[in-house]
C-alpha cells in the first residue's frame, strides 16, 4: 500500500476545486467580489468652499454694529462665488452644490441684515440730532410735579 498525501485546494481557490494546469489556476478566472469599485469622491471647488466660508464670516459679521458693512461686502462676494460655482457644476457630478448654495443663501442674508441694521440705526441717530428724546431731561421741579405718593 502506497501512503499519499491528501491534496487540498490553493488558497483562494473554492472549496472541493483542484488545481490543474501547468499555471495552478482553478479554471474559474479571476475571483471578484462581484460588486463594481467605488468612484473617487470629488472634490467641491474652491469658488464653492470660498462662498460658504465667506458667507459664514458675512452672517456673523452682520449683527455687530458699524463692523456690519464689512459683512455686506462680504455678502456680495458669498453670492457672486457661490453663482460661479453652479455654473461650473459637471452634470452628473454635484460636488460642492451644496456648499455654493448655501454660500449664496447665508452671503444675500448677511447683506439684507446689514443692510436693515445700517438703516435703523440711521433713523435712531437722526432721531437723536432732532431733538426728539430732549423731553427725557428731567428737572427737579418737574420731578416733584410727578411724584406719586402711596398712602400708609
Amino acid at each position: 500500500m502506497s501512503h499519499t498525501d491528501p491534496q487540498y485546494p490553493a488558497p483562494g481557490d473554492p472549496a472541493g476545486a483542484t488545481s490543474s494546469g501547468p499555471s495552478g489556476s482553478s479554471g474559474y478566472g479571476p475571483q471578484g467580489t462581484g460588486w463594481p469599485a467605488d468612484p473617487a469622491p470629488s472634490r467641491p471647488s474652491g469658488q464653492a468652499v470660498a462662498a460658504l466660508v465667506i458667507g459664514i464670516v458675512s452672517v456673523l459679521l452682520c449683527l455687530i454694529p458699524v463692523v456690519n458693512a464689512i459683512s455686506i461686502v462680504g455678502g456680495v462676494v458669498a453670492v457672486v462665488l457661490g453663482m460661479l460655482a453652479l455654473r461650473k457644476l459637471v452634470p452628473g457630478r454635484p460636488a460642492g452644490k451644496g456648499f455654493a448654495i448655501t454660500g449664496i443663501v447665508l452671503g444675500a442674508v448677511s447683506a439684507v441684515v446689514a443692510i436693515a441694521m445700517w438703516i435703523v440705526l440711521s433713523i435712531a441717530v437722526a432721531g437723536l440730532e432732532e431733538g426728539d428724546l430732549e423731553g427725557g431731561v428731567v428737572d427737579d421741579a418737574s420731578a416733584a410735579q410727578h411724584t406719586v405718593v402711596a398712602p400708609l
